[in-house]
């Protein structure tokens, strides 16, 4: 039976200190809306707009460049030490990183001969320019989810976010701040990314030395490579149509609407995505921790270890949700003036409940994934992509961008729902459990409480100041009491 609440014992748990630490790194990774506030107001809603469509397709087309074989490396990592492998991890993994960059780089060269017929396909042809920049972080980038993934079964998760979510956010944010200055161009914007990524691939090479010494290297260690190949096709196409239903609304937009316009929804869904992001804190360390319970049968010690990290994902998502809930405007206020108006209010309320949702039960989506069950989240995912753009498809030219935000979070709940679903049903885990209703309770009383204090004191930096410590102090405060915030 899964616990009442994850108890204070847990703090010493593997799942606890590897939370602790993703925890830390995302307070960094926020640097990430840090840089995109500071170009949105360098470049304006156009050039924003512009930008974040060739980063979009950049991303994507990456996706397709590594192959997987980030997931297959992790999943290889995993069987060897658990076969008391380790000193064949390095070759393992060295041969890996050398098919990821050879793919790598043969499809940066095709993005960037390809960039501008994309760009026509979206409607805006200024896209091309700055995208074939962003196609030369394309071998950089990979490459350092290779090496950064094979740290992951070791539940060291430290240099994984020294490399992710400080070096890299941090370096574009410098470079993008000088270059911009210089010139106020789009293309500088993708050059600091470009010199992020190799910084960041250097940092992730020096990490792996460190974690994979060449003095604790031995032959041998066979890797199945049906195995191997089954784990990165299959995480791989998840994390590529992922990745494409996070940013399928963006791309969609941009054939019905204008680039500024396309360049505040963009501004309103890095806010929401906040909420995503965070998600991370998890996924990197229970998805390891889950696999070795499986495969020791485990099940019980499985719905401990996911009840503990869903019930710490609710109290950080709804905290998260309940700031976007009832300080909008004031979030959208720091792109500048052209990114605030109660349309675009109104976007970032359902996108951020939507993104909630994700980040809270979507944990399922990894556990099924590295149990064996990865092809339940690649199909619901398609149909999810599919269902996405027939709304979308029907619903922007009628409604604009608050017909977008319906479509992505109507189909984003309704997938991580189904999937919350096939977890119970393949696994008997049970993602939701009577431990878990004190946090929504207590986030319904906060949340009330905050728009109390704004309907009687106003909107002003005061009451806006006041709802939130009201909403702080009774949502957290009776969990604390419970030992929720302790677990």
């Amino acid at each position: 039976m899964p616990e009442t609440a994850p108890s204070a014992s847990g703090r010493g748990t593997p799942l606890a200190r590897g939370v602790l630490v993703n925890a830390l790194g995302i307070l960094v990774k926020v640097s990430r809306t840090g840089y995109l506030i500071l170009f949105s107001r360098l470049i304006g809603a156009d050039g924003f707009g512009t930008y974040l469509l060739a980063f979009t397709l950049q991303e994507l087309v990456g996706k397709i460049g590594i192959l997987g074989l980030h997931w297959g490396g992790e999943q290889a990592v995993g069987a060897l030490l658990a076969k008391g492998e380790g000193g064949a991890v390095r070759g393992v993994m060295l041969r890996i990183l050398a098919v990821a960059m050879l793919g790598s780089v043969a499809v940066a060269i095709g993005l960037y001969f390809l960039a501008p017929t994309l760009a026509n396909l979206l409607g805006h042809p200024a896209v091309a320019a700055p995208l074939r920049v962003f196609a030369a972080a394309i071998p950089f980038m990979n490459g350092t989810y290779v090496l950064v993934y094979s740290f992951r079964p070791r539940l060291n998760m430290k240099y994984e976010i020294y490399v992710t979510s400080v070096i890299e956010p941090v370096t574009v944010l410098a470079v993008g701040a000088a270059l911009l200055v210089w010139q106020r161009r789009v293309e500088m914007a993708a050059l600091a990314h470009v010199v992020a990524a190799a910084v960041a691939f250097g940092a992730a090479l020096m990490a792996f030395q460190w974690v994979y010494p060449r003095a604790d290297a031995c032959r041998g260690g066979r890797v199945d490579r049906a195995l191997l190949m089954h784990g990165s096709f299959t995480m791989g196409a998840m994390d590529l149509f992922g990745n494409l239903k996070t940013r399928i609304d963006l791309l969609v937009l941009a054939r019905f609407l204008p680039m500024d316009l396309v360049g505040v929804y963009g501004a309103v869904t890095e806010i929401a995505s906040v909420l995503r992001k965070s998600r991370s804190a998890f996924d990197p360390i229970i998805m390891p921790i889950a696999q070795r319970l499986y495969l020791k049968q485990d099940h019980a010690g499985l719905q401990r270890e996911t009840t503990r990290a869903v019930g710490w994902a609710l109290q950080i998502g709804l905290g998260l949700l309940g700031l976007a809930l009832l300080i909008p405007e004031r979030l959208l206020g720091l792109f500048g003036a052209d990114f605030t108006g109660p349309v675009f209010t109104q976007v970032l309320m359902i996108l951020a409940v939507g993104q909630f949702v994700n980040m809270s039960f979507g944990l399922g989506d990894g556990i099924l994934a590295i149990t064996g069950y990865g092809y339940v989240g690649l199909r619901s995912t398609l149909a999810m992509i599919v269902a996405d753009v027939v709304l979308l498809v029907l619903l922007i030219p009628r409604w604009g961008l608050l017909g977008a935000a319906l479509a992505t979070s109507a189909t984003t709940v309704v997938v991580v729902f189904w999937r919350v679903a096939q977890a119970r049903r393949l696994l008997g885990l049970h993602l939701f459990v009577r431990a878990h209703l004190p946090v929504p309770l207590s986030w319904a009383l906060g949340l009330a409480a905050g728009l109390g204090i704004l309907a009687g004191v106003g909107h002003g930096v005061f009451g806006e100041a006041l709802a939130l410590s009201g909403f702080g102090l009774i949502f957290f405060g009776p969990l604390h009491a419970r030992g929720w915030l302790r677990g």
